[in-house]
């Protein structure tokens, strides 16, 4: 806890945290220091464990909102902070460390942590090791300790404290996978994509994502997104996911949620796992919503948005199987890994589930080049666990097929929403694969051609464009999914549900006028976001191209007037657009 504290809060704050200060920041309940709410110094504390019952988390999320750097306003002067005095559980009123601190190195300060034994209130005459010893095996273990230093930035998501000049990296960097740690510990209500946005941009030469897309259980960075999704929005056991979990009792980053309602510092974390409890309780999760959603969309995106990004067709090592009479390996494609997620998100998610989230995600994927006519060999009693057949019937079937496998008599049982939300998904991955008594779209019908990718209709593509010519990673879809992908950003920038009761969705989106228009012809001119005009100008193909970074655009850079209601400053953070590593992106690509 020392060490993930010192890397979360590295720059600001205390700058060595001691035992009183990190049971005050993480054991203590706020109400039980109303005594003293200001730590004076960086070591006195009046903490105290509680007796209050162990209780969970806000029931809302928190959101990270991106805002550009160039936002003109009329400024007032900054309070002067003493750097001596701050609200221990308000970490917006830390001073920002003194300058003889900024260039400390992270690694020694680990290492200064298990010299010391200021982490612990056991008397050092009681410990059950020498400090000595510890110091000792501290010292010949530099290079591990590196690596730990970067392990608990990416999980704290605080990369401010580790160097990516090529030189200085770990030499077994690549152990900890850094892309799938980041995944994993995907923080929406505070960092959104930054901390895998940070990685992908600076880890260059052998350790680009694109070399890297896989660790040592076959499983890709998208993967990791989906177990998170999972992890954080349903019921779903590790063993069900993959083999390679079967002997694992819970998913690595429970202790983090994905919309930033707890995370391994928060005293309802502490006090649980400190109760014995194992896991977090299922009563603490909510469905997969806009905070989420907006997390894992711009994740796809810089994972994808770069020249140097994988394919994002690479097999999924998720809900992988295995016939038993010709040991055929049957693997899944992205978008047959995102039906059995949805599926999971229908059957075993939490109450009000809209599954907004899943098409989300699906039409981001085709946003990003993903080809729904991608066949996998697929055993539908294998993934559903049912009977197991008495010979091979695993069949070629594409991500809409599937679907369609889901049987009636489950989707029967789903609320009302859900119900809806499933037509809506199914709806809109039929239409991608010309599966409306029409043909395919001609330009999923050979992804070598990069020509087929972008219409003459579209103003994406061009030298002048933004989107540069020749680029594999995107698509340009057809009209209708193009109006449908604005719509979404829109509807993830701009809405968050302000208390228990109200809708998990915006009355701007109608999920109906979706699966009218991709199942009947027509609906989605219903829209309230179209219909009564309150986006602005966008692509064919739905990107707000006049923003400052069309792949990661701004609530105002989507909206035509302001209507968003994340007004809540106590539950928002803003963070810098991402309009730097876009031109960044830009000039290496022309």
């Amino acid at each position: 806890m020392r060490s993930f504290l010192t890397a979360k809060y590295w720059g600001k704050g205390p700058t060595r945290w001691t035992s009183d200060l990190i049971s005050a920041k993480t054991i203590q309940y706020p109400q039980a220091q109303k005594n003293s709410p200001v730590i004076t110094g960086y070591t006195e504390s009046s903490a105290e464990h509680p007796s209050e019952p162990v209780t969970g988390p806000s029931p809302r999320c928190r959101y990270a909102i991106h805002a550009c750097d160039d936002i003109t306003y009329e400024r007032i002067p900054s309070p002067e902070r003493d750097a001596s005095r701050y609200d221990i559980f308000n970490d917006s009123t830390w001073a920002t460390w003194p300058r003889e601190y900024q260039n400390t190195d992270i690694a020694q300060r680990m290492q200064e942590n298990l010299e010391d034994t200021t982490f612990t209130n056991i008397p050092r005459e009681d410990l059950p090791i020498s400090v000595s010893s510890i110091a000792q095996v501290a010292q010949k273990s530099a290079k591990q300790l590196e690596l730990e230093a970067w392990t608990f930035a990416i999980m704290a998501g605080n990369l401010d404290s580790v160097d990516f000049d090529i030189d200085c990296l770990p030499e077994t960097i690549l152990e900890i996978h850094p892309f799938h740690l980041a995944a994993t510990y995907l923080d929406g209500g505070h960092g959104c994509c930054e901390a895998l946005s940070v990685l992908i941009e600076n880890l260059t030469g052998e350790y680009t994502i694109g070399l890297n897309n896989f660790d040592d259980n076959g499983h890709t960075v998208l993967d990791m997104l989906m177990i998170s999704v999972l992890r954080s929005h349903t019921s779903v056991q590790p063993k069900q996911i993959s083999d390679s979990f079967k002997h694992q009792p819970r998913f690595d980053g429970e202790n983090k949620d994905i919309c930033g309602r707890w995370d391994a510092d928060s005293p309802c974390v502490r006090h649980l796992y400190a109760s014995g409890a194992p896991r977090i309780p299922e009563k603490w999760k909510h469905i997969f919503c806009h905070t989420s959603v907006q997390a894992v969309c711009h994740s796809i995106t810089a994972i994808f948005g770069v020249p140097w990004a994988p394919n994002v067709d690479d097999l999924s090592g998720l809900f992988r199987q295995q016939c038993n009479h010709c040991h055929e390996d049957l693997q899944l494609y992205p978008l047959h890994t995102l039906v059995i997620v949805t599926l999971y998100l229908a059957n075993s998610g939490k109450e009000g589930e809209t599954l907004f989230g899943s098409l989300a995600v699906l039409v981001c994927l085709l946003t990003h080049n993903a080809n729904p006519t991608q066949q996998a060999s697929i055993s539908i009693p294998l993934l559903f666990g049912q009977n197991e057949p008495e010979d091979c019937d695993h069949t070629l079937m594409d991500a809409a097929a599937l679907a369609t496998k889901v049987p009636e008599d489950i989707i029967s049982t789903w609320a009302p929403d859900t119900q809806l939300g499933w037509m809506a998904f199914v709806g809109v991955l039929k239409f991608a694969t010309g599966d409306r008594g029409k043909d395919r779209f001609d330009f999923w019908a050979d992804p070598t051609e990069n020509n087929q990718h972008m219409s003459a209709e579209c103003p994406c593509l061009g030298e002048e464009d933004f989107i540069p010519s020749g680029s594999t990673n995107f698509r340009c879809l057809p009209e209708s999914i193009g109006t449908l992908w604005a719509t979404i950003q829109t509807e993830y920038l701009t809405y968050r549900r302000a208390s228990e009761g109200e809708s998990w969705l915006s009355p701007n989106f109608d999920m109906k006028a979706v699966w009218s228009h991709f199942t009947e012809g027509f609906g989605l001119e219903r829209m309230p976001l179209i219909q009564q005009g309150l986006m602005q100008e966008y692509s064919r193909c739905g990107w707000f191209y006049k923003s400052r970074d069309p792949f990661c655009p701004t609530a105002k850079e989507v909206s035509s007037r302001y209507f968003m209601n994340l007004g809540d400053w106590g539950r928002s953070r803003f963070i810098e657009g991402t309009a730097g590593r876009y031109e960044a992106w830009m000039s290496i690509s022309h």
